[in-house]
């Protein structure tokens, strides 16, 4: 980004793909509330709508908006993922670890980028009989470790600090530059 404005659009493009990619946590959780619910009570049709609010509440807690318009965009959502219902279990999981791998693929790509490749097209030939951990674990990244997610957390949290410092950098900085500001009067609406 050549501009501060540009920097702060970047970066804020990248924290809302973040922040959509641990909303899959939540997808997750109803996923599994919805799976255990019809394992536990066969005869009754699955409560899609309570399960589904109430699976933000692990992340959100009671700051959940309870609101009527809140409800229907919640419905709303809910009917876009009709997958968490009616596709195969775990379709979020894929998403959430892709998104917590990948740096970590980048530095070993990075780091051995001739043996990454040899590594990588092993793993192809495999196809769909492993996991994405066993996956990842032939790059040595253990999704099962707290820090493999803490990592991609912290990442997060560095640009939620770029974002601020170029905030204060430009933004705020800019009011206080006079040569910034012209001298004629602001012209009076139409």
């Amino acid at each position: 980004a050549n501009t501060p404005q540009k920097k702060m659009a970047l970066l804020s493009d990248e924290l809302n793909a973040d922040m959509q990619y641990v909303g899959q946590v939540e997808k997750l959780i109803f996923e599994r509330n919805a799976y255990a619910f019809a394992e536990q009570h066969p005869e009754q049709t699955v409560p899609v709508e309570a399960l589904w609010q109430n699976a933000g509440k692990g992340m959100l807690g009671e700051s959940i908006d309870p609101s009527e318009t809140n409800r229907k965009m919640m419905d709303a959502r809910l009917m876009m993922w009709d997958q968490y219902i009616h596709g195969p279990p775990g379709y979020g999981k894929g998403y959430l670890v892709g998104w917590a791998a990948a740096p970590k693929l980048i530095e070993k790509l990075e780091a051995d980028p001739e043996g990454f490749k040899n590594t990588f097209h092993a793993m192809l030939k495999k196809g769909n009989s492993i996991s994405a951990g066993q996956f990842l674990q032939a790059f040595d990244i253990d999704i099962h470790q707290p820090e493999f997610w803490q990592d991609r957390l912290q990442n997060m949290s560095q640009t939620v600090d770029q974002l601020e410092q170029v905030y204060k950098d430009h933004v705020l900085q800019s009011y206080t530059r006079k040569e910034e500001h012209s001298n004629t009067p602001p012209r009076p609406f139409p």
